[in-house]
């Protein structure tokens, strides 16, 4: 469910998400 939440802010943030992913 958090996937969804992160895959969203992508496009709004790359380096969020990318913290994230690694």
């Amino acid at each position: 469910m958090q996937d969804t939440c992160i895959y969203r802010q992508n496009m709004l943030t790359v380096i969020e998400p990318t913290y994230v992913w690694q």
